[in-house]
């Protein structure tokens, strides 16, 4: 090429450079950004936990709500490991928001649960009201009854991996979403994570990873572009659906 000379006039490029900066445009990753959300905690962000010899007394908010959580209990902090956050039922560990202005319709949740007895709280408005919990001693989460607000009422659908089922694997990191049904969103007071709080005995045993709060149900697309968010950055795209469209390749914007 000619000294001073830029890219060929008249529309001429080296071979492969179209199909490149197209492939470039192609393979920017989607992630929660692209959606309203109330609350969303990603452990895998360093800059948004604030630690001390792996106590976490702070997890912040990347929805840019600023709901950021907090624990300044020493005794009742999570601890983080890598990029999990590991809660105890045994210490009582949890990391909360007092008087939230939040709301939400739907709930994701990359967690794993340890198998030990009891109520393993997971997220809770801090009574027995507005929470996702396991189903005592079992390797299930609760589905709500009548007389309880939780927090998919009586029509609300669990999700595990993308399939409808409340069932879960102990050890195992999964994806746990819930929508929230005919109360059309959950308002939430306080916001605990890591526990029921009552009674405080019903703690989570086990990892939280990322946690996403939207604050209306979404549209199938969006659920399984969430989905697929999450199996692919926590490794879990083998655990989705065989005809899921994101099982193979994260969705991109």
């Amino acid at each position: 090429m000619l000294k001073g000379a830029g890219f060929p006039k008249f529309g001429f490029y080296p071979i492969g450079f179209k199909r490149s900066i197209s492939n470039i445009i192609q393979s920017v990753s989607w992630t929660p950004a692209e959606l309203t959300t109330s609350l969303w905690l990603d452990a895998s962000d360093s800059d948004t936990i604030t630690e001390s010899a792996g106590s976490v007394s702070q997890w912040n908010d990347k929805s840019g709500n600023d709901n950021h959580l907090t624990q300044t209990e020493a005794a009742n902090q999570p601890l983080l490991s890598g990029s999990d956050l590991v809660f105890t039922n045994s210490n009582s560990t949890f990391i909360k928001r007092n008087n939230t202005n939040f709301s939400s319709a739907a709930i994701f949740i990359v967690a794993s649960l340890n198998d030990v007895a009891g109520i393993n709280g997971l997220v809770s408005s801090g009574s027995d009201n507005a929470n996702i919990r396991r189903n005592a001693s079992t390797e299930s989460l609760l589905l709500p009854s009548a007389n309880k607000d939780d927090y998919g009422h009586n029509d609300g659908d669990y999700y595990i991996n993308g399939l409808v089922t409340n069932s879960i694997t102990y050890g195992q990191l999964e994806i746990i979403e819930q929508m929230k049904g005919s109360l059309t969103e959950s308002d939430f007071d306080n916001f605990f994570v890591g526990t029921n709080i009552f009674p405080s005995s019903r703690g989570w045993d086990g990892r939280i990873n990322e946690i996403i709060l939207l604050q209306s149900v979404p549209s199938t697309s969006d659920r399984q572009k969430i989905e697929g968010y999450l199996a692919h950055k926590w490794g879990l795209e083998d655990n989705l659906p065989s005809d899921h469209p994101y099982r193979n390749l994260a969705p991109t914007i």
